[in-house]
């Protein structure tokens, strides 16, 4: 299914890149389906996020209407029948989060895309070192913010699925590759991350890192505002943060008006017993709500 999806993004001239558990699944594994994974995430250029909202119609998928706050992605469904439905989360940035996007750039996932054959010849993902930063970070914001199961947020604790990746991901690493690593990390402050997703590799599965690699990273990893910026969960202070983090003015545009302006049907599933009220009443309800720390919540990368 997802392949077929991926050809026909292909023959309309969208190049496409699998990420996260995907690309983990048909190029470090033995058999796909031992890799567990809820979605599919493509990520595209900015350019081709119409040719590919066009193809995934007229596949059969549907676009869910998804939390308010997603800049850079959203989420379209598709009936596999026997009662399993499967999500693709559309990305035209690695992250939806300026901040992250200092680590994961997508100019990086382009230059170092690789072919994945297994899956589609027009298929193709991310290289290995990309792949395993891109888990740290996902690692970090998952224990520190949470995850779904089943409908449940889950926070905090590791998950040995992530290790596992870890190891497959360095099998073949040599050390200009674990340098080039500890290199990236220290310049993109990537270290704290990769560090601690490391170490818990390390004492889970017994996974070997060089000593003078961890070293580095563990030296570089002292102070870290991308960390301190995962492990805060304040909506205001994302909001100023990424600000300041955006690519351009057309981006900082975007995150202000979508702070600003809820769309009425997120406000009345957020209010659902204020759901007669007129939407500037349901804007202002939320507004008081965002200057309380307590009440405030921030979604996935």
């Amino acid at each position: 299914m997802i392949a077929g999806i991926i050809a026909r993004l292909a023959e309309t001239g969208v190049t496409t890149i699998v990420m996260k558990g995907t690309a983990l699944a048909y190029l470090h594994y033995a058999e796909p389906a031992t890799r567990r994974r809820g979605d599919t995430d493509l990520l595209i250029r900015p350019e081709d996020v119409a040719a590919a909202r066009a193809v995934l119609e007229q596949a059969g998928c549907y676009r869910r209407e998804d939390p308010h706050g997603l800049y850079f992605q959203e989420t379209w469904l598709v009936d596999c029948g026997a009662g399993m439905v499967h999500s693709i989360d559309l990305h035209w940035q690695p992250s939806d989060r300026p901040v992250l996007q200092r680590i994961l750039a997508a100019e990086r996932y382009w230059q170092g895309r690789q072919p994945v054959e297994r899956l589609s010849p027009h298929a193709g993902a991310p290289d290995a070192l990309t792949m395993l930063v891109h888990g740290a970070v996902n690692q970090a914001w998952h224990v520190a913010r949470g995850y779904s199961v089943e409908e449940t947020r889950v926070t905090g604790g590791r998950r040995l699925i992530w290790a596992v990746d870890y190891l497959r991901l360095t099998r073949g690493f040599d050390d200009a590759r674990w340098q080039e690593l500890a290199a990236f990390c220290e310049t993109h402050d990537a270290a704290a991350l990769v560090h601690r997703a490391l170490e818990g590799a390390q004492q889970d599965i017994g996974l070997t890192v060089p000593a003078e690699v961890m070293e580095r990273l563990r030296r570089a990893a002292a102070t870290s505002a991308t960390e301190a910026y995962i492990a805060d969960p304040d909506v205001v202070r994302d909001f100023w943060r990424d600000l300041r983090a955006a690519s351009s003015l057309a981006v900082r545009l975007r995150l202000i008006h979508s702070l600003a302006f809820a769309p009425r049907s997120h406000l009345v599933e957020k209010y659902p017993r204020s759901a007669h009220w007129p939407t500037a009443l349901l804007q202002l309800r939320r507004y008081s709500e965002s200057l309380i720390p307590g009440r405030r919540q921030r979604r996935a990368p």
